[in-house]
C-alpha cells in the first residue's frame, strides 16, 4: 500500500460474521493511519456494527439496488484506493467502473485477477488474519483485551460480557486463532 491517495473506501461484506471479520484490521489500519479519510460501503442492517466500533469512518449504507448510485458517488467524492472484502462481481463493478486504484482484496478465486494487491496466503488461511495482512503490512495483530472493547462497544461494565464464537460454517478460512480465544479468555478472567 505505497500508493496514498486521499481517501480509502471499504466494500464490505454481505454477511454480518465478516463484517465483524474485518474490525481488528480496520483498527490496525486506523493506528497505522490517523490521518487517513475512510469512507465504508456496507448493507443498510450492518451500519450499526461499525457506528459502534472506534474507527472514524464515514457510512455510506446501500444495497444491491443501489450499486449505480455507489458509482455516482464514487465518481463525484473521485478516485481512491479500494479495499474489497467481497469475491462477487457484482460488488467489484462500482469500484472498477470508478477507476478507484489501487484495488486490494483477499483475491479468492477469479477475483485475484482484478485486484493489484492481495494478502500472502502462506502466512495464514484464516479470513481474518488474511484481512488483517492487507491492511496492516503482514503482521496479525494481538487480540484486543476485553476492557478495551467494553466502552466503544458501550456495553455496561457490570455485569462484563464475553462472547466466544469459536465455531464456522465453512471450515478453518473462517476462524479465529486459537491463541487469539485464549487471549481474550484470559485478559477477562479475574
Amino acid at each position: 500500500m505505497s500508493q496514498m491517495l486521499e481517501q480509502t473506501y471499504f466494500q464490505f461484506p454481505n454477511w454480518l460474521g465478516d463484517v465483524v471479520m474485518t474490525l481488528p484490521g480496520l483498527y490496525h489500519y486506523r493506528l497505522s493511519h490517523p490521518d487517513r479519510h475512510m469512507i465504508g460501503c456496507i448493507k443498510p442492517a450492518y451500519a450499526p456494527v461499525l457506528k459502534r466500533w472506534p474507527i472514524a469512518m464515514e457510512l455510506w449504507e446501500y444495497d444491491k439496488s443501489q450499486r449505480k448510485e455507489l458509482l455516482r458517488n464514487l465518481k463525484s467524492k473521485g478516485a481512491g484506493e479500494v479495499v474489497l472484502f467481497t469475491n462477487s462481481l457484482g460488488s467489484f463493478w462500482p469500484f472498477l467502473m470508478s477507476g478507484c486504484r489501487p484495488r486490494l482484496g483477499l483475491g479468492e478465486r477469479w477475483t485475484r485477477l482484478l485486484l493489484d494487491i492481495v494478502p500472502d496466503n502462506a502466512v495464514s488461511s484464516a479470513q481474518g488474519d488474511k484481512i488483517t495482512q492487507l491492511l496492516g503490512g503482514g503482521a496479525v495483530p494481538e487480540p484486543l483485551a476485553l476492557p478495551s472493547l467494553i466502552k466503544p462497544l458501550k456495553l455496561a461494565e457490570q455485569p462484563p460480557h464475553l462472547l466466544i464464537f469459536p465455531g464456522a460454517q465453512y471450515g478453518p478460512a473462517k476462524q479465529w486463532r486459537v491463541e487469539s480465544y485464549a487471549g481474550v479468555a484470559d485478559s477477562a478472567v479475574c
